[in-house]
């Protein structure tokens, strides 16, 4: 396990170069290119290969979008699918405009297709995660459900619905294709099969070796085991075995950890600051940087 520790800026870390972004959620590519979406701004941030930076890739003057969440890079379609929300409540038209899945190129930032929420502003478009086959699955937290968007699909269905994903956050796909999610507001860790005729299987809540607090960004790190990071300060390897999910933590440090990936050959986590973001009186000096932090990769 690493040393305990604030974050802090350090010369392997990235820093997100603009102010208020509140970052909820972050990707990668394979070539080590992160990428970060805004809760603050409705932007999204590139730090392309070698950057120790992230600038100002997509603006919302190009995009329409007011609040990110979920983002995430699928480079097998070259798509970078992003959670577009309203959380400034405009009009209830505008809120209901902008809950939407949408996608953009991952070579070019160009805008592609949007795919709205069913239920409009009383869903909440969170997190995402794309089979095999191309189907892409997304979260939604005030709804209760997870969504399906399937090849060649002009709209999002509900694929499966529970008060056990009311408050359902990162959602990840194992190598045998189950389906796992967080809920940031129950402190819980679910798994949804995927059946042979495609619908969900019952919505199972795991065992949990140890408590999480406030689990947020999941990413599949390999097998049936994947990288989640706590809101209450914490990165963990999650290692599921049928309905039990040992948790076993390689870093601690400030709360406020929303998202989690790998690139570079390092774990990366970041610290959203979301509990800020209505602090008016707070200067950008006092907020501070908004910072990936680089981990070393667990071992095997």
């Amino acid at each position: 396990m690493l040393a305990l520790g604030a974050p802090c800026v350090r010369a392997q870390d990235i820093v997100v170069a603009d102010t208020r972004v509140f970052p909820e959620s972050m990707t990668s590519t394979r070539d080590g290119s992160l990428i970060f979406g805004s809760f603050g701004k409705g932007a999204i941030y590139r730090a392309w290969p070698g950057d120790e930076s992230a600038r100002l890739w997509i603006s919302p003057e190009v995009s329409g979008m007011t609040n990110v969440l979920g983002v995430l890079a699928d480079e097998k379609s070259d798509t970078l699918y992003v959670c577009s929300v309203d959380a400034n409540h405009a009009s209830q038209e505008i809120a209901d405009r902008l809950s939407a899945l949408r996608t953009f190129s991952l070579a070019e930032g160009t805008p592609g297709s949007s795919y709205p929420m069913p239920g409009g502003s009383a869903a909440i478009c969170n997190d995402i995660v794309v089979a095999r086959d191309g189907t892409v699955f997304v979260t939604d937290m005030k709804g209760g459900r997870v969504l399906r968007l399937r090849t060649q699909a002009q709209a999002l269905e509900v694929w499966a619905a529970d008060p056990a994903l009311t408050g359902a956050d990162g959602i990840v796909m194992s190598a045998d294709q189950k389906l796992y999610v967080t809920n940031v507001r129950q402190n819980t860790l679910l798994s949804i099969p995927i059946l042979r005729s495609g619908k969900p299987g019952a919505v199972v809540t795991l065992k949990l070796s140890s408590p999480v607090e406030s689990p947020d960004g999941f990413r599949l790190l390999k097998g049936g085991s994947f990288l989640l990071a706590e809101g209450g300060g914490r990165v963990d390897v999650v290692r599921v075995r049928g309905a039990r999910a040992t948790i076993a933590p390689i870093f601690r440090g400030k709360p406020g950890y929303t998202a989690v990936t790998v690139a570079r050959g390092k774990v990366w986590v970041l610290n959203g600051k979301l509990p800020l973001r209505n602090r008016t009186d707070l200067s950008d000096d006092e907020l501070g940087p908004f910072v990936a932090e680089a981990v070393d990769l667990p071992e095997p």
